[in-house]
């Protein structure tokens, strides 16, 4: 027996490296379905992205009263990766900032040299 597709398809383990995955983490006391889709529209008018109807934002955790979204799309291929996804963050917290939704501040402590600084 022979199965024919005739729907187009993509082969996703042929290209894993352009695809951008972002998260973002959202207080849950904010508007988080209207992020969702602000966050969304950012995405779906980026220049240099691939099949933007593929795009998507979702909800993939929630703790301690925090939301997190994960976007996900694709780069056109020749574009350039970093500039793509430097883009889409800038473009996306301009928008949450615009519809007054904060992000989830970074608790993260980087500490840079183990020689204290002399001044």
């Amino acid at each position: 027996m022979q199965v024919i597709f005739n729907a187009p398809f993509y082969n996703i383990s042929a290209s894993p490296q352009r695809r951008i995955i972002l998260d973002f983490e959202i207080p849950a006391d904010e508007d988080i379905q209207k992020a969702q889709y602000s966050v969304l529209d950012v995405i779906k008018n980026l220049q240099d992205i691939d099949r933007p109807e593929t795009a998507e934002v979702n909800f993939i955790n929630y703790k301690q009263g925090i939301f997190t979204l994960q976007a996900k799309f694709w780069v056109a291929v020749g574009a350039n990766m970093v500039k793509v996804k430097s883009n889409a963050l800038l473009q996306i917290k301009n928008r949450l900032d615009e519809i007054k939704i904060p992000l989830v501040s970074p608790t993260n402590i980087n500490i840079l040299s183990d020689k204290p600084e002399n001044h």
